[in-house]
């Protein structure tokens, strides 16, 4: 299973959806989108996980990577779309202390 990155720029916010497994074979792809994003100066992104079929701890550490690029406790990520197992790793993992999971 492949992995790829779709960024939507939408008037009101940039959305980020990611397909396919997200894990640490996917962290070289993740981090030029994460340099990408801070040149552009965001502090404020969609991140839509309905598309990702695996995540592991790498995957959780990527997410972390983007709020510390984005600003850390100032950036306003939000998490959509994680289902099931998904959004299970995100509970355990007490994701909801950093970024707005909807």
């Amino acid at each position: 299973m492949s992995f790829s990155i779709v960024v939507d720029r939408q008037v009101d916010q940039t959305v980020v959806l990611l397909h396919g497994r997200f894990n640490h074979e996917t962290h070289v792809e993740f981090k030029e989108l994460v340099r990408s994003l801070k040149e552009e100066g965001l502090v404020g992104v969609s991140v839509d996980l309905s598309a990702v079929k695996e995540m592991d701890s790498s995957g959780l550490g990527l997410l972390l990577l983007l709020r510390d690029a984005l600003g850390g406790k100032r950036a306003q990520i939000r998490i959509r779309g994680a289902s099931g197992a998904i959004r299970r790793i995100l509970e355990v993992a007490n994701f909801q202390r950093f970024f707005l999971i909807e």
